[in-house]
């Protein structure tokens, strides 16, 4: 259920970029070349360390120069993308927030008097500042994260097999309960959302009935529902702190462990010259790029 859900809620999002081709054109496109970029930088990278060791100096100034070149195109590339993301993103909130109007304008009356104002208003900033991130960030990484994990795993595993197998090794495991405790931390998050848009509805009525609240002496009542909601409040906040000290660890493992696994097993093939050290710089800095992309790492 939840996944559709979450799958009617994506398709009507991508639903409010349709009219503007071009932006979207230009951000899928930097995100494609933002991977074959990523790979060729570690390319050349190991390039450089085994030119600078075997002495080869034109190699190396070879290599230099195009990680330059990468680098410079990169910058072109995300500047591209930023741009573009951005002029998409005012554009479809602009489009958002006149279908917001034509919307409340066209609400029946009874269906207002049963929500708060400052539950719909909290709604309506919230909700439009999640979609404007959304259309900025994560429209171009729908396409540019999972290019670059596969990307990246395949040059990887190209590289040395075996030294990803090791390195990954622990993943699938910190990645599922990961997951889980996401999943534990999202449901708090909506109601923490509901308890702001109740703080926010009490807000309301108290500026809206000031005078109203002072005829009568209603301060006692305002601030036992203040002191109601604010509890209600701290208490999600809680709960959902405590769950996100679990992820903590869970970070740890999915982001040193196979860094460190790498160093290691990697060290000893140097050693026995089953790779060469840019091969292992290589590795490392894609290993980490890889596990920085992984969909399943806490933020």
């Amino acid at each position: 259920m939840d996944n559709v859900k979450t799958g009617k809620v994506v398709a009507f999002l991508l639903s409010l970029v349709k009219p503007y081709p071009l932006e979207v054109s230009l951000c899928l496109f930097g995100a494609v070349f933002g991977t074959f970029f990523d790979i060729f930088q570690a390319r050349y990278l190991k390039g450089i360390v085994d030119h600078a060791i075997a002495g080869d100096s034109s190699g190396f100034t070879t290599s230099v120069l195009t990680i330059v070149l990468i680098l410079l195109s990169g910058c072109a590339v995300r500047y591209v993308i930023k741009y573009y993301s951005g002029h998409l993103g005012v554009q479809v909130i602009r489009d958002v927030r006149r279908k917001l109007a034509y919307r409340l304008a066209n609400l029946p009356a009874a269906y207002l008097e049963k929500r708060h104002s400052g539950d719909l208003l909290s709604r309506l900033n919230n909700d439009v500042g999640a979609v404007q991130g959304f259309v900025e960030w994560q429209i171009a990484n729908m396409i540019y994260t999972p290019l670059a994990i596969a990307g990246v795993s395949v040059y990887l595993f190209w590289l040395n097999w075996k030294l990803l197998l090791a390195s990954i090794i622990l993943l699938p495991a910190s990645m599922i309960a990961a997951k889980r405790l996401g999943k534990a931390v999202s449901a708090y998050a909506v109601q923490l959302q509901e308890g702001f848009a109740k703080f926010n509805a009490t807000i309301q009525d108290v500026t809206g009935g000031i005078a109203t609240i002072k005829a009568y002496k209603l301060e006692p009542v305002l601030f036992d529902k203040f002191k109601e909601v604010t509890d209600d409040i701290m208490d999600k906040k809680l709960k959902t702190d405590w769950r996100c000290l679990f992820i903590a660890p869970i970070s740890m493992v999915l982001g040193v462990v196979p860094q460190m696994s790498c160093v290691l097993y990697g060290g000893y093939m140097t050693v026995k010259g089953q790779i060469t050290p840019g091969e292992l710089l290589a590795f490392t800095y894609l290993l980490g790029f890889l596990i920085a992309h992984c969909p399943a790492s806490p933020d």
